[in-house]
């Protein structure tokens, strides 16, 4: 949470010079972390796992004035090639890493993150685990916000109340062979 900043204050618990007020933050980000394993299995069964990312991948909100408003930057990370009895390629941790996500005052920016149900794209013997994360990122406001042209066939313009909203997305395959891809998104 933050905090209003205050010119002087005595440090004692009864007594204080200021009014300090908790700020709401106009950022939320809300991540999940997506492992597929076998069923069962202990941590010490898996072997060969190695760390990676994907990206970085950026993504910048534009008001009526032509100025960025808010922005999220990010890598996608995970741990690849997990074997299980000498088999298999499973995936661990799998999640969106920020590097940065900023928005102005007055606008407010959510980003989400989900997961598709664990994909196969192996065989039964010897399974490549999979899955497709998808960000969702949204900035809403009660001033007007637009894009620049390239952005609309991939990007939501909700208007109501006058309340406006932009919504941007991106979904990347990450698979236990290592293998990551972008499925659909604007930019990256």
């Amino acid at each position: 949470m933050k905090y209003n900043n205050c010119d002087s204050f005595v440090i004692k618990t009864t007594e204080s010079k200021c009014d300090i007020k908790p700020i709401n933050s106009n950022i939320a980000f809300n991540p999940i972390s997506v492992s597929i394993l076998p069923p069962n299995v202990n941590w010490f069964d898996m072997e060969d796992f190695t760390s990676k990312k994907y990206g970085p991948f950026e993504f910048n909100f534009i008001n009526a004035n032509n100025n960025i408003i808010a922005g999220v930057s990010f890598y996608i990370s995970y741990n690849s090639h997990g074997i299980f009895n000498s088999t298999g390629h499973y995936l661990a941790d799998a999640t969106v890493s920020p590097m940065a996500i900023f928005c102005n005052p007055g606008y407010y920016i959510t980003c989400n993150v989900t997961a598709s149900d664990p994909i196969n794209y192996g065989t039964k013997t010897n399974p490549i685990a999979g899955v497709n994360l998808k960000i969702q990122m949204e900035v809403i406001s009660y001033n007007k916000l637009i894009l620049e042209e390239n952005y609309h066939s991939l990007t939501n313009l909700i208007s109501s109340d006058n309340l406006n909203a932009v919504e941007k997305y991106l979904i990347v395959n990450i698979r236990g062979d290592g293998v990551a891809s972008v499925i659909s998104g604007y930019s990256y």
